[in-house]
């Protein structure tokens, strides 16, 4: 499975999903969704036997990339986040879409896990008998100088070496009488998940983002939009401008006509957005207070404490309204 063509069936099934018509239907929020809880989970079996080859998870987080900004219409498109910041965890202030060459490498530990806790399963002692696995290092994988599956899933050892992660750092061996009991220290029941090493291996990428505070009762959409305009990477006219966005007759402000159209002007200083707030904060009955920043309306919601109903408020009322003017 180290030659590309061998992927080709998987990488067939996964352009089906992508699709112009999904696109075209779909928000930014929606195809975050389809590309974490769907595409992810296409290639789960394959991935969890057999180490991918490089090209073939940049293949796949190439079309991931352009499904998300909609270039598969051969449109030029602008890819306003870079690909590590989307893929980083929620806890670091990515969007939590998760790195397949993480998964690929969780999958594959989980075996050498169960191979090692698990040492009285018939198929486990076959391959400690093949690879002589009992007289070894408790970090050795396989004897690489016999050709099997066993030995190209004991690939993913260099990769997490590449990473600076060991083995021997998070599962250890413990004598218990005459039994050797094993643990892994990144769980707190000392049981392996791959959903724990996944996220271990994401958070690695540094990104230097702040984590936004999700509230479940405000929509996926609203949210990566908040996310994006908390970074300052949404399409007003200035932003578009450095992007090289086509050719601008003004990038002042189409409704007050006074100041140029930034992306805090647009969703916090501009009168269009300060109206839409006032409206807000006379509906729950708030004294009404101005904003400069898209930051200073996140963190004075963040302010308000864990009252939920306030914090969608903030968070989503007073932006939602604006991305509609940005979007129509």
């Amino acid at each position: 499975m180290k030659l590309k063509k061998n992927w080709k069936p998987i990488i067939d099934k996964f352009m089906s999903k992508l699709t112009v018509w999904k696109l075209k239907t779909l928000s930014f929020g929606g195809r975050i969704t389809l590309i974490t809880v769907v595409l992810s989970n296409l290639p789960t079996y394959f991935l969890s036997l057999f180490a991918a080859p490089t090209r073939v998870l940049d293949q796949r987080n190439f079309f991931c990339r352009d499904f998300l900004w909609g270039r598969l219409d051969g449109a030029l498109k602008i890819r306003w986040v870079s690909w590590d910041k989307i893929i980083a965890s929620k806890d670091e202030g990515g969007l939590g879409v998760g790195s397949i060459k993480a998964l690929n490498i969780a999958l594959i530990v989980k075996w050498w896990w169960r191979l090692r806790s698990d040492s009285s399963l018939l198929w486990s002692r076959v391959i400690s008998s093949i690879h002589n696995l009992n007289s070894k290092p408790p970090d050795y994988f396989a004897n690489m100088q016999i050709p099997c599956l066993w030995k190209n899933m004991a690939g993913v050892k260099k990769e997490m070496l590449i990473l600076g992660i060991r083995l021997s750092d998070f599962i250890v061996k413990t004598e218990i009488g005459n039994n050797a009991v094993w643990r892994c220290s990144l769980s707190s029941d000392g049981i392996y998940s791959v959903n724990i090493l996944k996220k271990k291996i994401d958070q690695l990428i540094p990104i230097n983002l702040e984590k936004i505070e999700c509230a479940k009762e405000v929509p996926n959409k609203v949210m990566c939009f908040i996310w994006k305009a908390r970074m300052g990477r949404v399409p007003a006219a200035t932003t578009l401008q450095k992007r090289g966005g086509g050719q601008l007759d003004s990038i002042t402000c189409g409704y007050c006509d006074y100041e140029e159209e930034c992306v805090n002007h647009v969703l916090a200083k501009c009168s269009f957005a300060r109206i839409v707030m006032e409206w807000v904060f006379k509906w729950c009955d708030i004294v009404a207070i101005q904003f400069n920043s898209v930051v200073e309306v996140l963190d004075f919601a963040a302010g308000w404490g864990n009252c939920p109903k306030k914090k969608v408020i903030a968070t989503s009322h007073m932006l939602q309204d604006t991305l509609k003017y940005l979007e129509g």
